[in-house]
């Protein structure tokens, strides 16, 4: 189990667990906090580069959430499921947080049906789309989501020296270690994905 353990893809492994774990700008990070302890339930679109935390800060804002690949499923069949999911109370708490990702895959008529969807259920859902490219979806949607962008300038020597700090605690948590030199020159590579930086790391460090 421990190999096992050992051999699983850092990425996912090292998912935050919390916001306040997240490496986010200051005022995106507040933004995504005051949301999550509000009682709104603003409907949202994270748009940005990918890796930046898209999905795992839609997932944070409630233990409850349910989250539909949009890739996979980009129809309107989908959505007339993800409607009698959204139909049906929750019996963990009074709302649930539905989470649409990538949701510049869906379809022209899923995104129009998405236009009655969102206003009909915003009583017991929270909706957050996730999005690399916004442009693909349509206006009719843009107007119904408040945006946070999640384009984080690569330059940001604050958030690439947190992004250093992070992975060295990951190396060290995994009984290895590598030169500060080697890290930088990873996250300097690599961010602000950050996904691709810990699947460097694991690369370069792990695997060599």
């Amino acid at each position: 189990m421990d190999a096992l353990v050992n051999q699983t893809d850092w990425a996912q492994k090292y998912r935050p667990q919390k916001l306040e774990d997240m490496i986010l700008p200051d005022s995106t990070m507040s933004r995504l906090i005051k949301m999550r302890d509000s009682k709104q339930r603003l409907s949202l679109l994270f748009h940005g580069n990918p890796g930046t935390g898209k999905t795992t800060a839609a997932r944070l804002l409630h233990d409850n959430f349910y989250e539909t690949n949009c890739s996979m499923f980009r129809g309107i069949d989908s959505i007339k499921t993800l409607e009698k999911i959204a139909m049906t109370p929750s019996i963990y708490s009074d709302f649930r947080v539905i989470v649409m990702d990538e949701s510049d895959a869906l379809t022209p008529d899923a995104q129009n049906s998405l236009r009655n969807t969102i206003e009909k259920m915003s009583f017991g859902n929270m909706f957050v789309f996730t999005a690399n490219n916004p442009e693909k979806l349509s206006a009719a949607l843009h107007s119904r989501l408040h945006p946070i962008d999640f384009t984080f300038n690569s330059g940001d020597l604050l958030l690439r020296q947190k992004m250093v700090v992070r992975a060295q605690q990951i190396l060290e948590n995994e009984g290895l270690s590598a030169d500060t030199s080697v890290i930088q020159s990873i996250v300097r590579n690599c961010f602000p994905d950050m996904r691709k930086v810990l699947k460097q790391l694991q690369f370069e460090i792990a695997l060599a």
